[in-house]
């Protein structure tokens, strides 16, 4: 079956993508969509254990290129490596990214969101995208990366406009090509600098991986730590304003949080589940047949695992389309599966739960001034709003 592609970029697709992915998902398996990111056409996959059979699939690769279409913005980088570069990159991200350098931001994450909060507090409204999800992720990263303090204000203003060059309809991309160039000179100067002051933080990780290990090129230390800076961005920004739109909008759910704080972590994987931050995981190309859905894919054929949609497959989860803070079980595909499954989840879920453990504390009497949601105009791979007004009188 196949599907007019320019339908993903349509303000109606934007606004609701779930009805479109719940016909897809009836009618047929994989879907054929032709002319997509620059390709012939992709396989587009929307069940449940169709996407999952994709993401731990080993006769995919990230790197096959036929058409000369980069599968990462940032070329190099982690997303767009096979085995076994990729797991060598996995390997030196994992010393800077494992469990307990995740815990001990703890205390760098709740120093940020009280920061960040207490303006909004002292005026009793304010604009959460702005000044709360937008900052947060890139502070943290600021200090994760030891991005140096002159660097941070730039930075800051770099990843909102990287992003926007992710939204079909942005036409700023001067600006983008700008900030994405900025950020990269930004990886090659901490990279030079952890050669000059070795650390052993996760640039510095990478960087002896590059260097004494030889397990990755230059550019891909470089294009991973762009990615890391943009992408790491992104979704933590996306879920964070998601989460507290549907918190505050879907029924008594954030009463219920502010009782109970100990429904956060459920709540968290609920709202990764609802809304999923990425809807669309980046295009991969069959190095051997393969049968999805009833459908057999050819080798050399594009496939594209739609998470969104999969995250509201009946035949996974009960009453999908309705948001269930004490959902259980709940083993949704957000942060993917298999090999290229995100590495810095237990981040992003770190600076979820301290993020809605301080607001519930601070704000228990927050609203959404208008619940009528502003999504981001974008190419449908990753979903957010563009701005949350909230009241906490």
């Amino acid at each position: 079956m196949r599907f007019d592609v320019a339908h993903f970029a349509s303000a109606g697709f934007r606004n609701d993508p779930y009805p479109t992915y719940a016909a897809m998902r009836r009618e047929a398996g994989p879907y054929w969509v032709p002319h997509v990111c620059g390709l012939r056409g992709s396989w587009m996959v929307t069940r449940y254990d169709d996407v999952a059979q994709v993401l731990r699939a080993r006769q995919t690769s990230k790197m096959t290129n036929p058409n000369g279409v980069r599968r990462c913005p940032y070329e190099h980088c982690l997303s767009a490596q096979d085995p076994p570069v990729h797991g060598n990159i996995k390997a030196a991200m994992l010393e800077g990214l494992g469990a307990q350098r995740v815990a001990e931001q703890a205390p760098a994450v709740e120093r940020i969101v009280d920061a960040l909060l207490s303006p909004i507090l002292a005026r009793g409204a304010g604009d959460f995208v702005a000044e709360f999800t937008t900052p947060l992720p890139a502070l943290l990263l600021s200090e994760l990366l030891a991005i140096p303090e002159g660097w941070h204000a730039r930075f800051l203003e770099w990843t909102p406009l990287v992003l926007a060059g992710h939204d079909m309809s942005n036409e700023k991309g001067r600006d983008h090509a700008a900030a994405l160039a900025g950020v990269t000179q930004l990886a090659r100067m901490l990279v030079a600098q952890r050669r000059a002051v070795p650390g052993d933080d996760l640039v510095g990780a990478m960087v002896r991986a590059c260097d004494e290990d030889g397990a990755m090129s230059e550019d891909q230390l470089v294009g991973t730590l762009v990615l890391t800076m943009v992408v790491g961005y992104e979704t933590t920004a996306s879920m964070l304003a998601s989460g507290l739109w549907l918190l505050a909008t879907r029924g008594d759910a954030y009463r219920r949080v502010c009782l109970d704080p100990r429904r956060l972590p459920s709540a968290i994987e609920e709202v990764l589940r609802y809304e999923s931050p990425v809807q669309r995981v980046t295009v991969r190309t069959l190095t051997a047949p393969m049968t999805v859905g009833g459908v057999r894919i050819e080798a050399g054929e594009h496939v594209t695992a739609i998470v969104g949609a999969a995250n509201r497959d009946p035949d996974r989860f009960d009453d999908p389309d309705r948001f269930d803070i004490d959902r259980q079980p709940n083993h949704h595909l957000a942060f993917g599966v298999g090999i290229h499954a995100c590495l810095a989840q237990s981040l992003a879920r770190l600076q979820a739960r301290i993020a809605f453990e301080r607001l519930v504390a601070r704000a228990p009497k927050l609203s959404v001034i208008d619940p009528k949601p502003c999504w981001r105009p974008t190419s449908g791979a990753v979903r957010g709003l563009a701005r949350l007004a909230i009241s906490v009188g």
